[in-house]
């Protein structure tokens, strides 16, 4: 028979044995399972990044769009308000000059009878569908002019911001 020692350290050669085996066996099954994980999460922040890539590249294509349809309306409206300011001088400077004048007709007033401007017929101051033509001042006239100019300007400046307004909320 054999020594019971003998059989105690067969088993414990044996049971150490395992161990090793279970010990490299789990550590490689450990790495193949960490290899995967670690794929599938370089797939992931590769996929992420992409997509981030890809949508950063959209919004630059649709700013610049944006951008170019904004500097073509503020463009247009330069050069309205060029033009415009350009027809204005030309019109106050014939009205200072006295090239261009201004004039209204309105009703004409009955006059007193202590008036030196009285016409001497009876007829005319018995008619009450007269008009008279007035003619204003050269300076009275320009200023009109510039101050009704300004009022377009402002106007002009409304529809560019609603033109603008309108272009930001399109997109």
């Amino acid at each position: 028979m054999i020594n019971p020692y003998v059989w105690i350290g067969i088993g414990a050669i044996w049971l150490a044995s395992l161990t090793g085996m279970f010990f490299w066996r789990g550590n490689e099954v450990e790495q193949v399972t960490n290899a995967k994980w670690t794929q599938r999460e370089l797939d992931q922040v590769t996929a992420a990044n992409k997509l981030l890539k890809d949508t950063e590249e959209s919004y630059r294509v649709s700013e610049k769009a944006w951008a170019a349809n904004q500097a073509a309306i503020v463009t247009k409206y330069t050069k309205e308000q060029q033009d415009a300011k350009a027809k204005s001088d030309a019109v106050i400077a014939g009205l200072r000059n006295g090239s261009i004048g201004v004039s209204f007709t309105r009703p004409a007033s009955p006059r007193c009878a202590d008036s030196p401007n009285l016409s001497s017929t009876p007829a005319s101051v018995a008619r009450s569908d007269a008009t008279e033509t007035i003619q204003l001042p050269r300076e009275i006239g320009a200023n009109i002019y510039s101050l009704a100019s300004d009022a377009d300007a402002v106007a002009d400046q409304l529809r560019t911001c609603q033109a603008l307004i309108v272009a930001d909320r399109a997109k």
